[in-house]
This record gives C-alpha cells, structure tokens and sequence, in this order.
C-alpha cells in the first residue's frame, strides 16, 4: 500500500526528476499535474494527500517566475474542495518566493533548492500522517465588525476594505476568536480549536497573534489580551 499520493506539478528539472525517483523508491504514489491546465480539477480528480509544487525558473521576467507557485497555491486555498489539500513547494534558492510569500499564500512547506531529498520524504510523510486530523479551513462562517470582515468560503479576510496577507495559522487563531464572539479563549482553548494540541508550543499563540494585530494596523485594537487568561474579541 503506497505511503500517500504526492500529485507533482510541473516536474521539469533534474532535481524534481530526481525527487519523483526517490518518492517512487521510498513508497509513495506520484501522478503528474499541469502547471498550465485546470489544476483545481486535477486536485478533484486525483483526490492526492499532498501537492507537490515546483516553482518555475525558466525564461521570462523574475516576477512571473515567482509568482507561479503563489498562484497555484491561491488558487488551491481558494476553492473549497481543494483547500485542505497540503502544498509543498520547490523554490529556487535566490530568485524564488520566499517563505514568508509562501505563508502568505497558504503553503504549509517552501523548501529552498538543491534540499536533501530525504528532507522532502520526512516533511511529506508528516504532513500526510496529520491531514484530516481536523479542518484547517472551517466553512460556512463570515463574520464582520468595525471594518473586519472574515469570510472561511473565500479564505479573506479584510479590514476597511484592504485585504490582509494572513498565514494559515494566523487565519485560524483569528476565525477561532471571531466564532467565540467575545469569550476569552487561552492558549490550549485556541490550539484545541485549530487542531495544533501536542504539535506546537501554547506560547507560538502569542506570536501568531502578535502578527494578526500587527497585519490589520489600527484594527489590531480589536483582539484584546485577558492577562493570565487569553485572548477575544472586543464586540
């Protein structure tokens, strides 16, 4: 029985080739994806555990290369049957996205080539070990409130009309606190609800929340800190 499906969007180079060879050896199904079809249909279809992204780096201005991986990235986080789905990328070293682009965009792993393969394999298997384990993208929720508007369908979240670049996590912790309207939620309330107990640290809470603040600016006013408690919403 293979270890998961990896579906590998635009295997071009040697070093991708090479990874498909070791994934094959190491147990894996791999299947080829189309960096230029409908890759939201592929990811329907194939059904696969993980996407595998590899950015672009032939011709063509840096900007477009760049933006390759982030584009799929949006476009899988985007669409509600495929936004659960776990994204690696391949990155070149110096001209790719970077890794705080990649959080940006929903990528759970930006690995910066050449990367030891086996480093790949160890990362793919986690990732499929913890997937389903619970909804990272809650649906059917939108909140909104002195200019802060929460949409989980979209994966958007705005304030006064601007949208914000929120990592994945960020996005959680904040869904987390808009669905508990104003209750004080501490650290272990917040990471039993966004599906982290035992893998992270309770402090890492306070970094993601520092960086949601420090993303909405003056609107950084409505998460409130409970001291020796947690965190809520001021509504």
């Amino acid at each position: 029985m293979p270890v998961g499906k990896v579906l590998l969007v635009d295997p071009g180079d040697s070093h991708v080739r090479a990874l498909e060879r070791h994934l094959d050896q190491a147990g894996f199904d791999v299947v080829d994806g189309f960096q230029d079809g409908d890759l939201v249909s592929c990811v329907r279809s194939e059904s696969p555990d993980v996407v595998l992204v590899q950015d672009l780096v032939g011709s063509g201005h840096p900007e477009t290369r760049v933006s390759s991986a982030l584009t799929i990235s949006r476009q899988l986080r985007d669409d509600t049957s495929t936004r659960d789905v776990p994204i690696v990328v391949l990155s070149p070293g110096k001209s790719g996205c970077t890794l705080a682009d990649c959080r940006a965009a929903g990528v759970d792993q930006c690995f910066k080539k050449p990367v030891a393969l086996e480093r790949v394999v160890e990362r793919l298997e986690l990732l499929i070990s913890q997937a389903g384990t619970s909804p990272r993208f809650p649906t059917g929720f939108r909140f909104e409130y002195k200019g802060l508007v929460i949409d989980t369908d979209r994966y958007q979240v705005t304030y006064r009309g601007v949208d914000l670049a929120l990592t994945v996590r960020e996005f959680q912790v904040l869904v987390a606190l808009a669905k508990a309207r104003g209750a004080v939620l501490d650290r272990a309330d917040l990471l039993q609800r966004i599906g982290l107990v035992g893998r992270v640290k309770e402090r890492n809470i306070d970094t993601h929340v520092d960086a949601v603040r420090r993303k909405l600016g003056a609107g950084g006013r409505l998460i409130a800190t409970v001291f020796g408690v947690g965190y809520k919403l001021r509504l």
